[in-house]
């Protein structure tokens, strides 16, 4: 990922809880309605989706705390609203999950 300014930090990280939004979406309304009887239940096609996903987003709050624009106070409160936003997708996309798995199984 490219971030060129602060600005672009800024947005990435207001808009993160409409990035899982979109993700959960996706899982929901397309996976698993157009390829849920093609794979394998034991392939865990979105759970490993899912794994991807969340490293892919790891990978671009690390880039952005590691290498991006130098963070001021005001968006010290922005990345840390993006981080619990986050830990609270990770935990409901867990649980969604393991529901479906056990569901399915």
């Amino acid at each position: 990922p490219v971030v060129k300014d602060e600005k672009e930090t800024k947005r990435f990280l207001d808009s993160v809880e409409q990035r899982f939004l979109w993700f959960r979406q996706v899982l929901e309304d397309e996976m698993q309605p157009k390829f849920g009887s093609i794979f394998p239940i034991e392939w865990h096609v979105q759970a490993s989706l899912a794994r991807l996903f969340l490293q892919l987003t790891h990978d671009h709050f690390l880039f952005l705390l590691q290498r991006g624009p130098r963070q001021d106070a005001s968006n010290a409160t922005v990345l840390l609203k993006a981080l619990q936003k986050t830990l609270v997708f990770e935990k409901e996309i867990t649980a969604w999950l393991t529901r479906d798995v056990r569901h399915n199984s």
